[in-house]
């Protein structure tokens, strides 16, 4: 049985964004949003503060981004994260976990028979450290194939390379916290890869 689309679909770099969206409550934002993710021919989109409550939340797709997973408040318009997924990826779930109070989603399901787990964190703007390892320690027992991590954690991990004011908001002793965590769990930066790699390729 072939996968939905598959016939549309050839093997290239999945193009992944992620956005802090600051709310989606109205139609004309989600409207933009969906463009933009069109324009930059977004393969799949981790999205967080939707602002949408659990039983209220409107739709939020088009016809080039038909699929989509949500971890909504169930209580007020607050935080929330979805992975949106374009119609041409031939993604097939398997299972999907999410957080009850909006916090994080995991996905996993395959694309041409290969098994990926896709999740989407957004952290809270303290104790960063905190939520990470918990929230990593239940990823890593859902987590099957290649694991793709998106999200705000709400921390510059290294402020004198990231930040132009060379420090970040967050107090130096969470970063350090923080770090080990990511480390323990072998998470590698491909942003921060790709671009010592670059500066690595032009040193030599």
């Amino acid at each position: 049985m072939r996968a939905p689309g598959s016939d549309r679909f050839a093997w290239e770099d999945l193009s992944i964004v992620s956005y802090n969206v600051h709310g989606l409550n109205i139609r004309e934002k989600r409207s933009r949003l969906l463009q933009d993710l069109k324009h930059y021919k977004a393969s799949i989109a981790f999205l967080q503060e939707a602002h949408l409550q659990e039983g209220r939340a409107p739709a939020l797709k088009d016809r080039y981004y038909r699929r989509g997973y949500f971890s909504n408040n169930p209580d007020w318009r607050t935080l929330g994260v979805g992975i949106l997924f374009s119609s041409r990826i031939p993604y097939i779930e398997q299972a999907t976990h999410r957080c009850k109070q909006g916090r994080y989603i995991f996905t996993r399901g395959t694309i041409l028979d290969q098994t990926y787990t896709f999740a989407n964190l957004y952290s809270p703007n303290s104790k960063q450290h905190h939520f990470l390892r918990t929230v990593l320690n239940t990823l890593m027992k859902f987590t099957e194939g290649t694991l793709i991590i998106g999200g705000d954690l709400n921390l510059t991990l290294h402020p004198e390379q990231d930040s132009t004011a060379k420090q970040g908001s967050t107090p130096e002793n969470r970063n350090a916290r923080t770090l080990p965590t990511i480390h323990y769990h072998q998470l590698a930066d491909c942003w921060r890869a790709h671009f010592l790699l670059h500066d690595a390729l032009l040193i030599l």
